[in-house]
């Protein structure tokens, strides 16, 4: 591991952590924080990247900052010198930075982002108001590769062409049925040091490898700690089109689907506050111990476990990975013994039905867009600009349709298969805590999936009903039939009369 450059002559309020693992083609990043509306010394800007390169456009920028007498536009660039072998592990970046951070607040953000100039100063103020939170800023993203290579577009004209940009606000901040997969848990976290040092920093567990992976995680175990998940109603960060910005071919952990990790959401459920794989360094920091070398923190690296694997080897991991913390019944990926050939051929046609519905949404959608839509360049997946309009090859058109549907799909039968997952540890929870009968608070598909799991769980169904006050004058344990909009509905059972403690949630 190397330093490369370190001005640490001042002590700031906020540290911000920029991550790279030699993927970074633009650094713009650095010149938009290098100007913000707040003074220089009040935030320092931690630079680091996972393998071996020297980014020259880091230094170039060092350099030419020097020679114009202004502030460098980062305090710590340090190369972490990962072997070119094992995958990386932001999480452990994470660590290392919060190890060497100085700041009251540490704000781990996308490090290939745009951000306003008001940036810094709206996590500041966030902090003086409430220091008990753990804070997220949404990410605008746009799609148009006019953008591309980074070409300092005005923030206006990229915030225009994002295609989560709705009535002044990203859709995340506005969306009251989905928000866990609207907003962008993984695009600005902050929270206090001493709060991320509390929890033992960010999770080193395997499953949180490569691309499925997040600040989010320490945001859900800060929150079992005692602090509140706020999101900024004003401020945001912006992205612009790259190549491979979705993660590509990246290896990814266990995840419900739509790439939040399922090992994160169970620390969401089980309140549990410690990583499952503490950092040295963090934890000797936690037990009140000064960490005085800094390669202490890589002290938990696998090289093996975190080793680049290719063609059979790769998918036979990747496939032991998924089975293992995502399963579709069981633990090892096949259907338990007690659920029986018939209910779990019942199960396949509910998530067959569940997955025609969501195809059939996806369709009408796109065909809505593209009927609302002015003309556009497919190449660029932007409007068409200039006087003449743009050729688009029909064939490309199709063939691009096909593909998003390609992919939509299969997200969908991902992220259903985890769901009926889930409903089966809901039940065996409630079979292991002794309750031998429940109602359903819902009468959709996740209901019917609950109806079919129950009896082979040995848990009995009392009733299931839309009625919140039926079900209050029931009695018992409610489990709320749904993935999406639950903390309304858990509200509306507690407002009928359903205890706290008799509510029980999927996820």
């Amino acid at each position: 591991m190397e330093i490369l450059f370190e001005n640490q002559s001042r002590k700031p309020e906020v540290s911000i952590v920029l991550l790279d693992w030699s993927v970074r083609e633009s650094f713009h990043m650095l010149d938009y924080l290098a100007e913000q509306n707040v003074p220089r010394d009040r935030y320092e800007v931690i630079w680091i990247e996972y393998y071996e390169r020297h980014a020259g456009a880091i230094r170039e920028r060092i350099d030419g900052a020097t020679v114009d007498g202004k502030p460098s536009p980062v305090d710590v660039w340090c190369v972490m010198d990962m072997p070119r072998n094992i995958h990386y592990h932001k999480h452990l970046m994470y660590n290392l930075a919060l190890v060497m951070s100085r700041g009251d607040v540490v704000c781990f953000c996308d490090s290939d982002a745009v951000v306003k100039p008001t940036f810094i100063e709206s996590i500041v103020r966030s902090f003086d108001e409430d220091g008990n939170i753990a804070l997220h800023l949404d990410e605008l993203r746009s799609i148009n590769r006019r953008f591309y290579p980074f070409n300092y577009a005005s923030i206006d004209e990229i915030e225009r062409s994002a295609v989560n940009f709705v009535q002044g606000k990203t859709t995340g901040l506005i969306d009251k049925v989905d928000p866990l997969h609207t907003l962008n848990y993984g695009a600005c976290m902050c929270a206090k040091r001493g709060d991320l040092i509390a929890i033992g920093g960010a999770d080193e567990h395997m499953d949180y490898l490569g691309h499925v992976c997040g600040p989010y995680e320490m945001t859900f175990r800060l929150v079992n700690y005692g602090r509140r998940e706020v999101w900024h109603q004003s401020e945001w960060l912006i992205h612009t089109w790259h190549p491979g910005q979705a993660g590509g071919s990246d290896y990814a952990g266990p995840h419900d689907g739509i790439n939040i990790s399922s090992t994160a959401l169970d620390a969401r459920k089980n309140g549990r506050i410690l990583p499952l794989k503490e950092n040295p360094a963090v934890r000797k920091l936690r037990e009140g111990v000064e960490v005085s070398d800094l390669t202490e923190a890589l002290g938990g690296v696998d090289t093996d476990s975190w080793a680049i694997r290719t063609g059979k080897d790769r998918s036979a991991a990747l496939r032991r990975v998924w089975l293992s913390r995502n399963p579709l019944y069981g633990p090892s990926g096949k259907i338990p013994p007690h659920i029986g050939l018939l209910a779990s051929l019942r199960i396949y046609l509910i998530l067959l039905r569940m997955l025609l519905k969501q195809t059939h949404k996806e369709i009408k959608r796109a065909m809505d867009e593209r009927n609302a839509a002015p003309s556009t360049d497919e190449a660029s997946g932007g409007p068409v600009s200039g006087e003449k309009p743009v050729h688009v090859n029909p064939l490309k058109s199709v063939y691009i349709r096909l593909q998003n549907l390609r992919d939509n799909v299969s997200r969908f039968w991902a992220h259903d298969r985890f769901m009926s997952g889930e409903c089966r540890e809901a039940l065996d929870k409630l079979r292991g805590e002794g309750v031998s009968g429940v109602s359903l608070y819902g009468t959709g598909d996740v209901a019917s999936m609950l109806r079919v799991l129950a009896r082979g769980a040995g848990v009995r169904i009392n009733g299931v009903s839309d009625d919140a006050g039926a079900l209050a004058r029931n009695g018992g344990k409610v489990i709320v039939a749904s993935f999406v909009g639950i903390g309304a509905l858990g509200e509306k059972l507690r407002v009928s009369g359903v205890k706290e403690e008799d509510i029980a949630y999927l996820i």
